[in-house]
């Protein structure tokens, strides 16, 4: 059974501000600045949600303000990150 993955990310400027869904956590990973994450079972939650994101930026800001109002990037949750190396410099 697969999880899915609603983010919001961002660029240092918050000109950007993009809503996507995956399965993957490593492709979130990637992304420089996520500042909002929610998880859901059901893929036809997911995509509900998402369709209430793509209605305009205001949504999307409203809802990061929410959350997260200092729009911090949020670290991911180390156990969905296994595949993940961290090289360590002494």
């Amino acid at each position: 059974m697969n999880t899915y993955y609603i983010y919001i990310s961002t660029d240092a400027n918050r000109q950007f501000l993009q809503a996507g869904m995956t399965t993957d956590i490593q492709q979130i990973a990637l992304l420089n600045r996520v500042v909002f994450l929610e998880m859901y079972s059901n893929q036809a939650d997911a995509e509900k949600k998402l369709n209430e994101l793509s209605f305009g930026r205001i949504v999307r800001e409203r809802l990061v303000r929410k959350q997260n109002p200092n729009w911090l990037s949020l670290p991911l949750p180390q156990n969905l990150c296994r595949n993940k190396k961290a090289a360590v410099y002494a």
